[in-house]
């Protein structure tokens, strides 16, 4: 996952199991290897494995990741109505970021500002400057944007692959 982190993916996709997964370590190596996809622009591939992730593994907390990295990679595809119903589950502070970008993609700016002001008090420091940018690039509060989408994407894989972890 640090590896990942980095940018590090050939080196990262070396030290990951292939096979179907069936332990916890296993389940979070696979949801890794996907981030790993998603990051290199294999979105659909990726997306599959988070489906699997989601449909296929034993461990319900777990399966969290697996739909926040699908949230990701639907809006990564401009799909903001098709991701805010795999965020409507959890209300841990990365599925909350997530649906300040859902929301206000959908332009549902009431719900887009409650989830900013839940994370006003309990972000983790990880997620603090996404957080930010996202109300920034949507007007929630007075900031101007200082970033653009690929770097809202970049920090949103960042933040998956840290939580995961």
């Amino acid at each position: 996952s640090v590896l990942a982190t980095m940018g590090r993916f050939e080196e990262a996709i070396t030290l990951l199991p292939s096979d179907r997964p069936k332990t916890r370590d296993e389940w979070i190596a696979y949801h890794v290897r996907a981030m790993i996809l998603l990051r290199q622009g294999e979105v659909e591939e990726a997306m599959l494995c988070f489906r699997i992730g989601i449909s296929e593994n034993p461990f319900a907390n777990d399966r969290k990741y697996f739909r926040n990295a699908l949230a990701v990679a639907t809006l990564r595809r401009n799909r903001p109505d098709d991701a805010l119903p795999l965020l409507s589950e959890d209300s841990d502070p990365m599925t909350r970021v997530l649906k300040i970008h859902a929301c206000a993609s959908m332009n549902r700016l009431d719900k887009a500002r409650r989830a900013y002001s839940s994370l006003s008090v309990a972000c983790p420091p990880v997620l603090i400057n996404l957080r930010d940018e996202l109300a920034a690039q949507y007007s929630i509060v007075g900031a101007k944007p200082r970033y653009n989408w690929d770097w809202v994407f970049e920090e949103e894989c960042k933040g998956l692959f840290l939580l995961a972890a």
